[in-house]
């Protein structure tokens, strides 16, 4: 099944007319839902997904086939893509699948499954800056009241979405590709309080000399926008809520690591 959810993403990135990229897109769903559903607990996430995914599906549907005949169906086309990528302000679905999926699901979720809907919002023109805009600063305040781990990454992944979503050409797949990786290591040392899982949080929050703030460096450099000032600010506030997390909670990290860890933060500053 996992070769269908591979095969409905590549179906969308190389299809040049809605239908074929709404046919990918269907693919993708029917195919992912047997991967969520390998035990019984997870059925009830995995019911959630479908209709909201079927909602957005609906929605790309009809504003697709009404685009010929006015620009309004437009907005609901790109509302349907929204919807099925989980971002503000049609995120409701999200959490309530997240913390119940296993943390493989969880990391499929998160990562293969936001690129087919990626590559069609990234072709739109309008509404990106203010769809980033309500993500990086949304996201990073959700991130501050919560302490359960899924909700966390799926807020911060709203802040990271918000910085591709200013990005263009190769360096949007950069920049997708060093999170993916980043957010694999978070998840996979996610079931040990240990100094690994410390640093990979770290590294996600984007405290610097990781890789997680270079490739926000870099997109820094690249970004000829005024909302790079919002997208920095929503990162400082999401590093700040992984910090307060890992000072409160009772990992056991050596103090040489804490040392290091407090004076890259100070130096930082």
């Amino acid at each position: 099944m996992l070769y269908g959810v591979f095969l409905g993403t590549i179906v969308v990135a190389t299809s040049y007319s809605w239908p074929v990229a709404w046919i990918g897109l269907e693919l993708n769903l029917m195919t992912f839902m047997p991967v969520a559903m390998t035990y019984s607990i997870h059925k009830k996430a995995a019911m959630t997904y479908f209709v909201s995914q079927s909602c957005g599906s609906l929605m790309i549907l009809l504003g697709g086939m009404l685009s010929d005949f006015s620009v309004l169906p437009l907005g609901l086309l790109l509302f349907g893509v929204v919807f099925k990528m989980g971002l503000m302000p049609l995120h409701f679905w999200v959490p309530s699948v997240a913390v119940n999926l296993s943390r493989f699901n969880l990391y499929l979720l998160m990562s293969w499954q936001k690129i087919a809907p990626m590559v069609i919002i990234m072709t739109a023109t309008l509404g990106i800056a203010m769809l980033s805009i309500i993500n990086a600063v949304g996201g990073a305040l959700a991130m501050s009241g919560i302490t359960l781990l899924p909700l966390l990454l799926i807020f911060s992944g709203m802040v990271q979405i918000s910085w591709v979503l200013n990005t263009s050409g190769f360096f949007t797949f950069y920049y997708i590709s060093v999170y993916f990786i980043v957010l694999s290591a978070v998840i996979l040392y996610s079931a040990l309080a240990s100094t690994q899982f410390g640093w990979a949080l770290l590294n996600a929050g984007g405290l610097p000399p990781f890789s997680g703030f270079m490739i926000k460096l870099k997109a820094i450099l690249h970004i000829k926008s005024g909302v790079v000032v919002l997208l920095v600010g929503s990162s400082g506030v999401a590093l700040t809520t992984y910090m307060r997390i890992l000072l409160n909670s009772r990992m056991k990290m050596d103090p040489w690591s804490w040392f290091v860890v407090s004076t890259m933060v100070v130096g930082s500053v």
